[in-house]
């Protein structure tokens, strides 16, 4: 595992649990929010062998700090 042999040069394991993602994409505006929505809402997201269970909308805001993330839709479980 990566993580293994980050830690020996000196990288300390990451606390968070592990939630693989896909960037599909990104909205730098918010003018058309509706209509994503709307979308969004009548894509259906079918559980087969190696497929997603659900779609989630996300905000991330870039900070100083690191980036905040928001879930502004999900659907799936």
């Amino acid at each position: 595992m990566l993580e293994d042999g980050l830690q020996p040069l000196g990288f300390a394991p990451d606390s968070r649990p592990y939630r693989p993602h896909l960037t599909l994409g990104r909205v730098r505006s918010g003018r058309n929010r509706m209509e994503l929505t709307k979308l969004l809402e009548q894509t259906s997201c079918a559980a087969t062998p190696n497929s997603a269970d659900r779609l989630a909308l996300m905000k991330s805001e870039l900070t100083p700090h690191g980036p905040i993330h928001t879930i502004l839709y999900a659907s799936g479980h």
